[in-house]
């Protein structure tokens, strides 16, 4: 068998199995906060103005709060959020959520195990854009560290 040939077999395959791990959602991705808090601020943009301080404020936490989803290849997820306390001395609150992820077309689709609440997810160059089908939703925007 000529070198050629065997060069050919290897590229192919390597062109397969980058094909093959295309869209892979698996792995760890942390919120960001930059595109969340735009995307808070386009939303809030559309509020009636009576309404739209207490949205701004909650927007302002989104600096002080962490999120980190994993995607397992198993179909699992488990998301972490420390949440800032707004009292003084007060630790601010960990908490660990299971739950599963599964394809659905070109969409990732995250079910909280907790209360069953659906995200539907899209990826695109690291990043994933979620949003709730629940009317007036931000997106909730992570990028894969």
């Amino acid at each position: 068998m000529s070198i050629v040939v065997v060069r050919a077999a290897v590229v192919s395959i390597g062109a397969l199995l980058l094909v093959a791990c295309k869209g892979s959602p698996e792995g760890t991705y942390k919120l960001d906060k930059a595109e969340m808090k735009k995307s808070m601020e386009a939303d809030i943009a559309k509020m009636p103005e009576g309404d739209q301080a207490m949205a701004k404020l909650g927007a302002g936490l989104v600096d002080l709060m962490d999120l980190t989803l994993t995607i397992k290849a198993d179909g699992k997820t488990e998301t972490v959020s420390v949440i800032p306390s707004l009292e003084k001395g007060t630790p601010p609150k960990k908490e660990t959520e299971a739950g599963e992820w599964k394809k659905d077309g070109d969409s990732i689709v995250l079910t909280s195990a907790k209360d069953k609440r659906e995200l539907k997810c899209t990826s695109a160059s690291g990043k994933l854009t979620c949003k709730s089908d629940k009317k007036g939703a931000t997106q909730v925007i992570f990028v894969k560290s």
